[in-house]
C-alpha cells in the first residue's frame, strides 16, 4: 500500500534542513514529492489545526506552541510517498512506521541537547523512542525540530490548511524542490 505523508522542519531545525533531506531521500520505502516553505501566521491555530486528528492532550500542544512562537515563524513541509506502508499501533493509536521512524531518527540526531554529548543512534533507541517518551535519553530535549503526519488523513489537513490540493504531488521532473 503506498499513502501520502509529511514532515514538517520547524525553525530551529532549519539549519539541518539539507541533512534532513539527505535522510530521507536515503530512505529506501519513502520518496519525496514536494517540498514547500511557508511562514505560519497564527502558529497555535495551524498546530491545533495539524493536530486535529491526533489524541493529544491539550497541555502538549499548548506547550508545542508556546516553545515554537520564541523561535519564528517559518518552517519547510516535506511531502513523501510511503511506497510501502506498514501501520503500526501504539495503544490505540495508528501510525506510519516509515515515517514515525525516520521522524524519531532525525529527533535523536538534531533535537537540541541540554548538554553535548555524543549519542550513539542504535535500532533498539529509535524503537525505544518510538514506543514511549520515557526512553528518551535525559540530555536530549523533546523541543523537536520535526514534525510528521502517522496516517494519511492528517496530510490532508495539512494540504487543507495551505490550499495546496490543487498542486501537482508526483516525481515527474524535478520539480519536487519547488518553493512555493
Amino acid at each position: 500500500m503506498q499513502t501520502d505523508h509529511y514532515f514538517i522542519i520547524w525553525n530551529h531545525g532549519l539549519k539541518y534542513i539539507e541533512q534532513i533531506l539527505d535522510i530521507i531521500r536515503e530512505h529506501s520505502k519513502i520518496k519525496i514529492q514536494r517540498i514547500v516553505k511557508r511562514k505560519i501566521d497564527n502558529l497555535d491555530k495551524f498546530i491545533n489545526h495539524i493536530y486535529k486528528l491526533d489524541k493529544a492532550s491539550y497541555t502538549h500542544i499548548h506547550d508545542k506552541s508556546q516553545y515554537l512562537k520564541k523561535l519564528g515563524n517559518e518552517i519547510y513541509i516535506i511531502f513523501v510517498k510511503d511506497i510501502n506502508t506498514e501501520y503500526k499501533y501504539k495503544n490505540e493509536h495508528k501510525y506510519s512506521y516509515n515515517t514515525t521512524y525516520l521522524k524519531w531518527y532525525i529527533r535523536l540526531l538534531f533535537n537540541p541537547k541540554t548538554i553535548e554529548q555524543e549519542i550513539n543512534i542504535t535500532e533498539e533507541l529509535i524503537i525505544n523512542g518510538i514506543q514511549s517518551a520515557k526512553n528518551w535519553p535525559s540530555f536530549l530535549t523533546h523541543h523537536h525540530i520535526i514534525h510528521s503526519s502517522d496516517i494519511e488523513e492528517e496530510t490532508q489537513l495539512v494540504k487543507d490548511y495551505f490550499n495546496l490540493n490543487k498542486m501537482s504531488f508526483n516525481l515527474s521532473g524535478n520539480n519536487y524542490f519547488g518553493v512555493e
